[in-house]
């Protein structure tokens, strides 16, 4: 199967990747493993772009997202300082980590645990009776 974004779009939505580099290597090789991923979390999504349910070009846009955020950070880095400069990086989407945000994924129209609740509570039909009464 076909990646679902290509190294052009990831250098259009961040910068141009040196020919051949470290950086352009990982960057092709998360490309695939975003395409698989993507597959695994929403199983019909090539159907859906075949059919037309979804536009190509927004998913390759949310995949090459999800690919420039592993190729900023690659090591996962949250602290990086040298003398007197110093950066801290706050956000869980900078942490080199291939993934796609709960936002993406409710975009895209998945519907699997990763935009759902991890359980519900069904009410027994019981209604709530005080113990004592209404007194208090």
């Amino acid at each position: 199967m076909a990646d679902l974004t290509t190294i052009e779009r990831v250098e259009a939505g961040w910068r141009p990747l040196a020919d051949p580099s470290q950086e352009r290597t990982v960057a092709l090789t998360t490309i695939g493993a975003a395409s698989r991923l993507l597959r695994r979390l929403i199983p019909t999504i090539d159907d859906r772009i075949n059919s037309g349910d979804l536009d190509e070009e927004f998913v390759s846009d949310i995949v090459a997202g999800a690919v420039i955020r592993v190729v900023r950070n690659p090591e996962g880095l949250r602290e990086f300082a040298i003398d007197d400069y110093r950066e801290v990086r706050n956000s869980d989407s900078l942490a080199g980590l291939l993934g796609f945000t709960d936002e993406e994924l409710a975009l895209l129209g998945s519907s699997g645990a990763a935009t759902g609740s991890a359980f519900t509570i069904v009410p027994s039909g019981r209604g709530y009776s005080a113990p004592y009464g209404d007194a208090w």
